[in-house]
């Protein structure tokens, strides 16, 4: 079968496919005209690997199951155990936003630090908060890209500008001066239309969304 029919029975989409097709998790069968050929076996592996995506299984630990370094039930046990630390890790935040919102506190008389040693304090205990660093990696992503962007725009629309300053000093025929601004402006056009597409892939979590089941 192809992949849209893959893609249908699993309930996984085609990037998602081919994402765990590059990380070695599902190795696919060609046919003599170099498509890809999915059979059930496939399809189940793929519902497997959306189930345990689901119950928050990191990807190293799947490639272990599939390639029976560990059993799927000691994989369970221990992901049962983490998920209970999480849930506790949860409750604790959630009991000290209770007791931040019952002080009463405004943004002006509010003692960051009175609450980051309680924070502190959790965290000798063993508790997990959140962590600030994963929350800017998508705007880091975003200033990159955005960044690139403006570059290559800045690079092309000099390029354009001395296409015609050129022109001024030695005029060449219409037809060719537009041909090739057009083909500048529309290479612009690529640029502000990828950056978008990927803006868009930013803020929905991208290669993280897709990695995700």
């Amino acid at each position: 079968m192809k992949i849209q029919q893959a893609e249908e029975l699993a309930g996984i989409s085609k990037k998602n496919i081919r994402f765990y097709e590059k990380e070695g998790l599902l190795n696919v069968t060609r046919a003599d005209n170099g498509y890809r050929e999915y059979n059930l076996e496939d399809v189940n592996r793929l519902k497997l690997i959306k189930l345990l995506r689901k119950l928050d299984f990191p990807l190293e630990t799947i490639r272990d199951i599939f390639e029976k370094k560990v059993s799927l039930k000691s994989c369970m046990e221990l992901q049962t155990e983490i998920l209970h630390r999480r849930s506790k890790d949860y409750i604790i935040m959630s009991s000290l936003c209770e007791q931040m919102a019952q002080a009463g506190d405004t943004f002006d008389t509010i003692l960051p630090e009175l609450w980051l040693e309680q924070i502190e304090q959790c965290e000798k205990e063993g508790t997990v908060f959140m962590d600030v660093k994963k929350t800017d990696i998508h705007r880091k992503k975003t200033i990159g890209a955005v960044g690139a962007a403006v570059v290559m725009i800045t690079f092309f629309g000099i390029m354009i500008g001395l296409v015609m300053w050129a022109n001024t000093q030695d005029p060449a025929p219409a037809g060719i001066i537009w041909f090739v601004v057009g083909l500048f402006g529309i290479v612009i056009l690529g640029i502000v239309a990828a950056v978008i597409s990927r803006m868009k892939e930013i803020k929905g979590g991208e290669e993280d969304e897709a990695s995700k089941y």
